[in-house]
């Protein structure tokens, strides 16, 4: 199906009045989360009062038969002229170019400016481009391609190749207490969706490691397993993944440097196994702390964490298991079958010392008739 679409200019004046209506949806899971500090949005403004030109805002006209409309892209520089004009933020005083016609608007919000100002930004012309109603494969493509020549992270990316379906399931397991509260992802990371690609990396590799397979991280491999996993949800497993977090919350009191992006995907498919195999959540944090306080000072360990590499991400998860299996995995059966084999012991000690008990017994007794008989 060709696209359709047409190329519009309205007033900075009739985008907030949209938004206002609530007729500007910016909320769909594609986009991006709200990344731009208070210098960025300050020289978005100070393009306005200029005249810099910027670039089209990319919408989607909604299905219904009115005048609502998704923000396929666009969505930072539609939140941040609303906000400005409704007074939520003052002009940064680390913006470029702070004057205009003789005045200084650094650290002041709309309301402080002249009128000639105000008018000048409110009347200020953008440029829109308005698809007809999108299918989720074709906005998916839309938004792929379209930010091919933007600076966007390959998590970004890797949300473009996901269906809506599948998205919403894992945006929802990055709310997790575990990821945002013991996991070592800087804000930015978290801005530009590096929660978001650590968990699609453990369901690549989960799948990877059940059929037997080596597998690395790198955009071939991520983009295939992305085309997958939108044909088969179910290859993400998030209730199984949302079960590991809820161990992973247990086991880690707080933040460790440890849990990071080159240990995280591993650090997830060593506790599934140890969930299958009834591991305590505190034996599995004995035995992760123990073990990752040594490999900061393995150098070869650290070496292979500077990749997503296949000979790299598979380097790591080699260390990690055969520890796990070797220190871990089996210890609480085993330990049972040890106490089992004491127990067994003891009952035939006890069995013993009954059978000896009793031919001492058997020795000492005499007939009644053989007996000598005492005066008392």
């Amino acid at each position: 199906m060709a696209f359709k679409y047409s190329g519009d200019k309205h007033t900075v004046g009739w985008l907030l009045q949209k938004m206002q209506e609530n007729k500007l949806d910016t909320s769909i899971s594609i986009q991006r989360r709200e990344v731009w500090n208070l210098q960025m949005k300050s020289n978005l403004i100070s393009s306005l009062i200029i005249g810099i030109p910027i670039n089209p805002i990319l919408l989607e006209e909604s299905s219904a038969e009115t005048d609502e409309y998704f923000v396929i892209d666009g969505k930072q520089r539609t939140l941040t002229i609303c906000e400005f004009l409704n007074g939520e933020f003052k002009l940064s005083r680390q913006m470029r170019y702070p004057q205009y016609d003789g005045f200084d608007y650094i650290n002041k919000e709309f309301t402080d400016l002249p009128e000639r100002i105000r008018d000048k930004i409110t009347d200020r012309e953008l440029e829109f481009i308005v698809n007809r109603p999108l299918a989720e494969d074709e906005r998916e493509k839309l938004f792929y391609f379209w930010n091919q020549a933007v600076p966007l992270t390959s998590a970004e990316l890797l949300r473009a190749s996901l269906g809506q379906q599948t998205m919403n399931k894992v945006q929802l397991l990055t709310d997790h207490d575990f990821m945002i509260n013991k996991v070592k992802i800087t804000n930015p990371g978290r801005r530009k969706y590096a929660d978001f690609e650590q968990l699609i990396l453990y369901a690549m590799l989960q799948k990877a490691y059940d059929e037997g397979k080596d597998i690395g991280f790198s955009k071939l491999e991520k983009d295939t397993f992305c085309d997958d996993l939108k044909g088969r949800p179910e290859l993400l497993q998030a209730e199984k993944i949302k079960e590991i977090l809820d161990y992973l919350n247990i086991a880690f009191k707080h933040k460790q440097e440890y849990l990071k992006k080159a240990n995280l995907p591993m650090i997830l498919l060593a506790s599934n196994l140890a969930i299958q195999d009834k591991v305590i959540e505190e034996d599995f944090f004995e035995w992760a702390d123990g073990l990752f306080k040594r490999l900061s000072d393995d150098q070869e360990y650290l070496n292979l964490c500077k990749s997503y590499k296949r000979s790299d991400v598979q380097g790591r998860l080699k260390v990690i298991l055969e520890s796990e299996r070797s220190e871990l995995l089996g210890r609480r059966k085993s330990s049972k079958k040890a106490g089992t084999k004491k127990k067994t012991a003891a009952k035939s000690g006890d069995a013993s010392v009954a059978e000896e008990s009793a031919a001492t017994l058997q020795a000492v007794l005499v007939p009644i008739e053989e007996a000598e008989m005492v005066d008392i």
